[in-house]
């Protein structure tokens, strides 16, 4: 029964090679593309954080991995974008979310195959919640931001060259675009001690942040959030800047990898 099973599971797929008008294209060679960071790529945290499973607006607020995939997904040779970033994370990885490393450890394992390696050729570092509100410590001063946001994106970069891995790392986004301000008005309302960094405090974080990994030979910088706006709470990108986004992105890594 069982070879009589096989037999016509065989037969089936040679007469669909042999006569259908279509020819079997594999999915098994698309360049996998990482995304590493926080809610601005993913909006749903990570179960068991020490934030009790909260997301950005119930997870109904859709991240940059959501419009990435909206671009390529309708080519079946496209790239296929794999994200390992948690709403509410930070580099090191606190309260229970992935650490910058742990996250590039899991696309890299993740996209691996047994016998022809791994699939992850390009990996994409976003922004993470360190030094922006006092949730992960928004008093940093130049020491704090090199032992913690540059010491563990560094970690991560390093773990991906080491494997071949293509790093690019998004620039933060620039002060005036922001209403930190706003923010915190906003997030008062589920925790009343809330407080924001000090535009001071956010503009030492962007120039010691990307003037360190600027020095990480073979990481190169993308202006993703160039022309930022937020949807209204001061501090996540709103629609429109993230299909302008997701665009930039695809256009930079087809380019990158001559596809």
């Amino acid at each position: 029964m069982l070879k009589k099973i096989f037999l016509i599971s065989l037969f089936s797929l040679f007469s669909f090679s042999v006569f259908s008008d279509e020819p079997i294209i594999t999915e098994a060679n698309n360049p996998v593309i990482g995304l590493i960071g926080a809610s601005f790529i993913d909006p749903e945290s990570a179960y068991g954080n020490g934030l009790g499973l909260t997301a950005l607006n119930g997870s109904s607020y859709r991240g940059l991995a959501d419009y990435l995939k909206a671009r390529t997904i309708n080519n079946i040779n496209g790239m296929v974008f794999r994200e390992a970033a948690q709403g509410g994370a930070t580099s090191s990885g606190a309260l229970g979310f992935d650490s910058a490393l742990t996250q590039a450890v899991k696309l890299y394992e993740h996209s691996t195959m047994w016998a022809d390696g791994s699939h992850l050729k390009v990996v994409i570092i976003d922004i993470f919640n360190d030094c922006l509100h006092n949730s992960y410590g928004p008093l940093c001063t130049e020491e704090d931001i090199q032992n913690g946001l540059v010491f563990h994106v560094t970690e991560a970069i390093q773990y991906l060259q080491a494997r071949n891995v293509k790093v690019f790392v998004n620039r933060l986004v620039d002060y005036d675009s922001l209403d930190l301000p706003l923010a915190e008005e906003v997030f008062k309302i589920i925790n009343p001690n809330f407080t924001v960094a000090t535009r001071e405090q956010y503009e030492l974080l962007v120039s010691t942040y990307e003037n360190s990994i600027a020095q990480i030979e073979g990481v190169e910088f993308l202006n993703t959030w160039k022309r930022f706006r937020h949807f209204g709470d001061g501090l996540h990108p709103s629609h429109r800047t993230k299909k302008r986004a997701a665009k930039y992105i695809v256009r930079k890594l087809k380019r990158y990898l001559d596809y």
